[in-house]
């Protein structure tokens, strides 16, 4: 089962006299189990990719398949469109009821779940995402960030998508909110099979929970590949704006000064245990 995209044109303004063309004849296949960043500089095409892929936005020309079955054919089933779940980027932002429990159990109630279904799936989405069990009762606007943005995922997890896209996930969270979402996607990828497909502009971020990376530049995909090979291809990490995380430099430079270091790691703790072995 996959993800699979071919052919994949996008226009904005695409009836008007000087449309733009944002996305340019996309293709790829993002596999069940994987765990996908996309990274590229500012205006490279990843929200508007992201986007489409969620169904969110029709594409000129091409086909999005999931699970074999192009989304953008007519008459498609609630069963193929909740397979895929978007979180934007200041997710707290798709809050809306008076309460957390009505707010998670908004989709499921619109997909026809029944009443006990409902419950079960905000019950299983709050454990899921750690929450205290009286937060059920709280006014969503009320709570910290860190907890906005887990409700606001809940809200998206209680339907079940097989596919989760989320847009910068950790954007102006703290450090301990950063950690605590990188490590409820690498849960939902681990325990509940999600297939997770992320945009961020941090490669560390990326190097932490990724293992595919896809890089973007001017509406092109110009690598898509494991992300220790997008890492080690300083030529595509140079024409895309972007570069290795800062472990990875850091290791680089005190090799340079003499330290016997593999450069490869891309992972903090990776990183460090390379630095403490070198020094034994």
């Amino acid at each position: 089962m996959s993800i699979e995209i071919k052919n994949l044109n996008y226009f904005y303004n695409e009836n008007l006299l000087q449309p733009y063309q944002a996305l340019y004849d996309i293709n790829l296949k993002i596999y069940e189990g994987d765990i996908v960043a996309i990274a590229g500089s500012t205006g490279s095409g990843k929200s508007t990719l992201a986007e489409i892929i969620a169904g969110l936005a029709v594409p000129a020309s091409g086909e999005v398949i999931v699970d074999g079955i192009n989304i953008y054919e007519k008459n498609l089933t609630k069963e193929t469109r909740k397979k895929i779940g978007m979180v934007f980027q200041y997710a707290d932002y798709q809050l809306f009821e008076e309460t957390v429990e009505k707010d998670i159990a908004f989709a499921p109630k619109q997909m026809g779940f029944s009443e006990d279904i409902v419950k079960e799936k905000v019950n299983h989405t709050i454990n899921i995402l750690g929450l205290p069990k009286d937060i059920k009762n709280r006014v969503p606007f009320n709570l910290s960030g860190g907890e906005k943005r887990k409700v606001a995922i809940a809200g998206i997890l209680s339907f079940s998508p097989k596919y989760l896209i989320f847009d910068e996930p950790t954007v102006g969270l703290d450090a301990k909110g950063r950690d605590e979402i990188l490590n409820l996607i690498l849960r939902l990828n681990r325990e509940e099979n999600t297939t997770i497909i992320f945009i961020s502009h941090s490669m560390e971020n990326i190097a932490e929970i990724a293992n595919k990376m896809i890089v973007m530049k001017d509406g092109k995909i110009i690598k898509y590949d494991d992300v220790y090979n997008v890492f080690d291809d300083e030529e595509i990490l140079k024409k895309a704006g972007l570069s290795r995380p800062k472990i990875s430099l850091f290791l680089q430079t005190i090799k340079d000064e003499g330290l016997n270091v593999n450069t490869s790691a891309i992972k903090l703790n990776d990183g460090i245990k390379e630095i403490t072995e070198a020094v034994k």
